[in-house]
């Protein structure tokens, strides 16, 4: 008989400690991205993209710059694609019209923008001058190439009396839209050197000839 009590108490022991046994603790749930979700409430797509170095997941589109550094010195982040006209503030996407003028800090006492250069060129931005095309430019996203006479060939543009124009070497060759208008060829200086009419090799003045026979350089269509 006191062996079958104490059998009992043993199972009463352990169903008792078995459901007083502790829960394992819960698995936390990883928090939401606040950023993401302000980005897709907002009319945004989560994108990964390159960003400079300095910059981290969702950086601020509106600001130039944010992520216009050359590849060597940009890493992969999340993006916040707002479409066009659009850009994300940090929080939202917004209408591309606010953006500021440079996402780099500007030196104390400094203007947004006041590092241009002589040219309008914004440093901070990674904008250089580009004498050959006439224009700022990022060297990571256009080519600073061509010929230093092409902004003053594209003068010549758009005039109805002209066909064609091209650069090579010193010279710009403007072709004439009248039958047998033929070409004259301008200076650096924009002053008209050579007007060579349609005429068999023969017949040309021996400037005509040098200059459309004899000119190894390659021509460059302007337009």
């Amino acid at each position: 008989m006191d062996g079958k009590f104490a059998l009992l108490g043993i199972l009463a022991l352990v169903l008792l400690f078995g459901c007083t046994q502790p829960s394992p603790p819960a698995t936390p749930t990883p928090a939401p991205d606040a950023k993401g979700l302000a980005c897709t409430s907002s009319g945004g797509q989560v994108l990964t993209g390159l960003c400079c170095a300095s910059a981290s997941d969702f950086p601020n589109t509106c600001l130039i710059g944010a992520c216009g550094c050359a590849p060597s010195s940009s890493h992969a982040v999340k993006t916040c694609a707002c479409g066009e006209g659009k850009c994300f503030d940090g929080n939202a996407c917004v209408p591309s019209g606010m953006e500021l003028p440079s996402a780099t800090p500007t030196p104390t006492g400094m203007m947004p923008g006041g590092d241009a250069d002589a040219h309008g060129c914004i440093g901070s931005a990674g904008y250089v001058w580009c004498p050959v095309k006439s224009k700022c430019l990022r060297l990571f996203e256009e080519n600073c190439t061509g010929s230093s006479l092409e902004p003053q060939a594209r003068e010549f543009c758009g005039n109805e009396s002209v066909s064609k124009v091209y650069v090579c070497g010193e010279y710009v060759r403007v072709v004439s839209a009248l039958i047998g208008g033929g070409s004259t060829f301008y200076d650096a200086n924009g002053t008209a050197v050579a007007h060579c009419p349609v005429v068999a090799p023969d017949a040309m003045s021996e400037q005509c000839r040098t200059l459309l026979l004899g000119n190894n350089c390659l021509e460059q269509e302007v337009c």
